[in-house]
């Protein structure tokens, strides 16, 4: 828009590991579309910056995995930029990853004795603290 504010939007691929209570492990992979702005603190060769991507995580589910949903996705995050006179910018920056999902994990019984699978439902919000560091030309 202008030196200060900028949007966009952006795409994204995310796969997280964790340890649900009861320690039951599970992994979610998520593409992403979110809404992408940026504010330039300064506009110096040493540019501070905040920014925050807000969009919906989309859950890929594997047909051999147990199902969980999409979800919501937010990424704050500030920073700074190395600006020079070639038009290349390097790129540092800290942001918070937060996605939410829920799901079902069935868990087999292999002991043939009639038994019925074991079902875990679980809400999960994934909140990971994240370091950047870029180049723009």
């Amino acid at each position: 828009l202008n030196e200060k504010w900028s949007i966009g939007a952006s795409l994204g691929s995310h796969i997280n590991n964790t340890v649900l209570p009861g320690n039951v492990w599970s992994e979610h992979s998520f593409r992403s579309v979110a809404a992408y702005g940026r504010y330039n603190i300064s506009a110096k060769k040493l540019r501070f910056f905040a920014e925050s991507s807000l969009g919906y995580g989309m859950a890929v589910n594997d047909w051999w995995n147990d199902n969980y949903t999409d979800g919501v996705y937010f990424r704050p995050g500030i920073g700074f930029e190395i600006a020079n006179r070639k038009r290349m910018k390097w790129s540092f920056k800290i942001s918070q990853y937060i996605q939410s999902t829920s799901g079902t994990q069935r868990f087999g019984n292999f002991t043939g004795q009639g038994q019925e699978d074991a079902i875990y439902n679980y809400k999960q919000i994934y909140n990971r603290t994240m370091i950047g560091v870029g180049i723009n030309f």
